[in-house]
């Protein structure tokens, strides 16, 4: 393992006939942010639900810190081991204040047995900072607009203090302002010792924070590189814009080059 915190060895997900995620391997490093991006439709957030248990792999494993995960944790005992997340649509509870949603964080995950009443709310104020909703404590999820809302599924996920963390979009539909809000905060997380796996379909976000990119088509991993690397690969490229336009590029450094040789 070294010191990956997170492996996966050909990793496949299928629904019926379905093949979401097809025979996908890759390792994070600890204390990196490792960005899955690829088209809709490549399987990238199938591949975390696999991780965090909400769906069950067809084929291969996933192990965390050297533990086996797939097929032998469910999902509650993942987020115990220090696996947290956000989804693609933020999914807090109505019915609940922004600071009673991220208490429930801090309490599923059992981070704060044995501490005194005072102590949690401690935990749970100390959060709401961090992530920049203190002054919303008090408001149920529905009154809020969408950046609140997903600073509020973000400060749930946080406050179980995890190693690993897993962001689903957690800049869809922001404006620049706040997608550059968002990014110094998951920076600040990572600085804390979290290592992040972050889905993007921001391209700023991804070149800007990301160490390492993988990038799913069709549920198969095609590439696995630094930021720049990958958004120079034909591949990479054929997905987003098409396979037209990919040959057409090499047709053209190809050109180039002869030109240069000439």
């Amino acid at each position: 393992m070294g010191d990956n915190i997170l492996e996966a060895r050909g990793v496949s997900i299928s629904f019926g006939g379905v093949q979401a995620v097809k025979d996908v391997s890759f390792e994070v490093p600890r204390g990196v942010i490792f960005g899955i991006i690829g088209p809709n439709g490549a399987g990238k957030t199938t591949l975390l639900n696999g991780i965090s248990g909400l769906v069950p792999l067809s084929a291969g494993h996933i192990e965390f810190e050297g533990q086996r995960i797939s097929g032998t944790k469910k999902p509650h005992q993942i987020a115990r081991l220090g696996i947290g997340r956000t989804f693609q649509v933020a999914r807090p509870f109505d019915g609940l204040t922004v600071r009673e949603n991220i208490a429930v964080g801090a309490v599923f995950a059992g981070k704060v047995g044995g501490r005194k009443h005072a102590e949690v709310w401690s935990l749970v104020d100390e959060v709401m900072e961090f992530v920049g909703n203190a002054d919303k404590q008090d408001s149920l999820v529905p009154d809020l607009p969408v950046a609140q809302r997903k600073r509020v599924e973000l400060g749930r996920a946080v406050a179980i203090r995890p190693k690993l963390l897993l962001l689903d979009e957690v800049m869809a539909g922001l404006n620049q302002r706040e997608v550059e809000s968002v990014m110094e905060m998951v920076r600040r997380i990572r600085d804390r010792g979290t290592t992040i796996i972050l889905i993007e379909h921001i391209m700023k976000a991804v070149m800007g924070l990301c160490d390492t990119v993988m990038v799913l088509r069709s549920g198969q991993r095609i590439c696995v590189g630094t930021p720049s690397m990958v958004c120079a690969d034909d591949q990479v490229i054929a997905a987003y814009l098409g396979d037209r336009y990919a040959k057409r590029k090499a047709d053209i450094g190809e050109l180039e080059q002869g030109h240069a040789q000439s």
